[in-house]
């Protein structure tokens, strides 16, 4: 990969056309000498010859005048632009609930600290309409805002990168490599029916799955302790409730996390819109769901789900 960078040192050095101290070079790019060397060798690798000499008096283009526009023409084919780098920085950030080192990230992208630092402003639309923002804490980025909106937004850069492939297990693994997928979705499908639930559609158990992947990205690994709060009276009229409660437990104790109560609300929320009873034909079952959701939600389920 190719940046600005690259090409703004061929030109400099073309310019200048003798050997420049990496002390030069470090003021006029106002770049780190980690991040100089990277982008010298990163240029050199794009090339079949050497386009960049160093010695210890410094750097000098290797090539003539006359092939300069030629480099040129011939790395700007891989050159990442801003609306490459973005996307990188925001995925970096929603993986890394500790932050990002954007002095490590801008020596892995071969551009400036400052160009990623310019890049986390410019995230900056993106991020307003899930009340997020971007903090520097010395030399991380880190993603502001609660937990609901970040893996709300995370979801959406999921299905955006995805674009028109189905969302499967194999896509789920890739994006998420520390997740157990396999495990996740099988801890889902045993439970689902225990609690003796259909769910809709495959689509709909995916959507399930990736909001665990989620969750488990963004927690840190802990003892389990005790047990999670829940709603007991839920627990006792509620099917849906318990299957979200038994799922809940069974992940955090296979994937060494804790979870709350708030937690439990969201995947019942989830099995709500996504499953049905088996015993739904029995003529007691909408009195029933009535009295324990509420007429309101109850209705506004059924609308969701005739969608």
């Amino acid at each position: 990969m190719v940046s600005n960078l690259e090409k703004e040192l061929i030109r400099f050095l073309s310019d200048r056309d003798l050997w420049v101290s990496s002390k030069e070079l470090m003021s006029v790019f106002n770049v780190s000498l980690r991040t100089l060397r990277s982008a010298v060798k990163n240029a050199n690798e794009s090339s079949k010859t050497k386009i960049i000499l160093s010695s210890n008096r410094g750097y000098r283009l290797a090539k003539t005048s006359q092939m300069f526009n030629e480099i040129l023409d011939r790395i700007s084919m891989n050159d990442p632009n801003d609306l490459e780098r973005q996307p990188i920085l925001l995925k970096e950030l929603l993986i890394h609930k500790e932050g990002v080192d954007y002095f490590e990230l801008a020596d892995r992208l071969a551009v400036s600290e400052q160009t990623i630092l310019s890049d986390a402003v410019k995230l900056r639309p993106e991020l307003a309409p899930y009340h997020l923002s971007v903090s520097r804490r010395k030399d991380f980025l880190v993603l502001r805002g609660s937990e609901t909106d970040i893996r709300r937004l995370f979801s959406d850069v999921i299905y955006r990168e995805a674009q028109d492939e189905l969302m499967s297990l194999t896509t789920l693994a890739e994006f998420f490599p520390k997740v157990d997928v396999d495990r996740i979705y099988r801890i889902l499908l045993e439970e689902i029916e225990k609690a003796a639930l259909i769910i809709f559609n495959d689509y709909k158990l995916i959507e399930i799955l990736l909001h665990f992947c989620i969750l488990l990205n963004r927690k840190e690994v802990e003892e389990v302790r005790g047990t999670i709060s829940y709603d007991r009276e839920k627990e006792i009229a509620d099917g849906q409730y318990r299957c979200a409660l038994s799922v809940v437990k069974s992940v955090a104790n296979q994937a060494k996390v804790q979870f709350d109560q708030e937690e439990v609300e969201e995947v019942y929320s989830l099995l709500l819109l996504s499953t049905r009873r088996k015993d739904e034909d029995n003529p007691n079952f909408n009195s029933n769901m009535e009295k324990i959701v509420g007429k309101e939600i109850l209705q506004f389920v059924r609308e969701i789900t005739r969608n």
